[in-house]
């Protein structure tokens, strides 16, 4: 199954004065795909670093963490779903310690994705193991990530390899 290339992968200033440029990327190096039932059928979320074919060479466009979504039963990336983490993180952060750093923390290596055992949500836990952190994603009923409003970015230590969840009825 092909994953499609992002035309609009990121945008951020750049240059003096400072202009929106925005760069494409491909989901080329894969690191990890999970499995998840929706009430639409099953999905598999594959995690990769998306590099950007021409640049501009910037922290803000040269890599970054996609994660794409393919339904299972159709054999077919769902169209428009694939969604750059990095972006979300961009569009969806606040400064909570008043170290300028919104919009400059980036998901390095996305390497594993875990679902909590929920019928009413979509709630995944990714890695990542350049960024020492596992982000809270809630995905809607297409598979496409719509954020998090809560535990957004949660720190974990040095370099996760991966993540697992609990499976089952809670109690």
């Amino acid at each position: 199954i092909e994953l499609s290339p992002l035309a609009a992968c990121f945008t951020s200033e750049l240059g003096a004065p400072p202009a929106p440029v925005t760069s494409a990327c491909s989901p080329n190096q894969l690191y990890g795909i999970t499995l998840q039932p929706s009430a639409a059928g099953l999905r598999a979320y594959v995690l990769s670093v998306g590099a950007s074919p021409e640049g501009p060479v910037n922290f803000a466009h040269n890599v970054q963490a996609l994660v794409s979504v393919i339904d299972v039963d159709a054999e077919a990336e769902i169209a428009g779903a694939t969604v750059n983490l990095n972006r979300l993180i961009a569009e969806q952060q606040t400064d909570m310690d008043g170290d300028e750093s919104v919009g400059r923390r980036f998901l390095n290596v996305p390497n594993a994705l875990a679902f909590v055992n929920r019928a009413d949500a979509a709630i995944g836990y990714v890695t990542s193991a350049g960024s020492d952190v596992v982000l809270r994603v809630v995905f809607d009923d297409l598979g496409t990530a719509v954020g998090s409003g809560v535990n957004f970015n949660i720190p974990v230590g040095q370099n996760p390899q991966g993540i697992v969840t609990r499976h089952g009825a809670a109690g």
